[in-house]
């Protein structure tokens, strides 16, 4: 078992209530406040085939 896999399943032991406060100091600590996330939907946008709109 990794220890990713050991962390997931001892995060699952914990209660609700423990896991949402585990699981909002670890986004305190590990991920940025200002991040934009997208989807598999915004693939396009590394599209080769549409490097005909970037400016040359």
């Amino acid at each position: 078992m990794s220890i990713s896999e050991k962390i997931i399943k001892d995060i699952e032991m914990l209660s609700e209530k423990e896991r949402k406060q585990m699981l909002d100091k670890i986004k305190e600590k590990y991920m940025a406040n200002d991040v934009i996330l997208l989807s598999k939907s915004f693939d396009w946008w590394e599209n080769e085939e549409d490097d005909i709109y970037n400016e040359q």
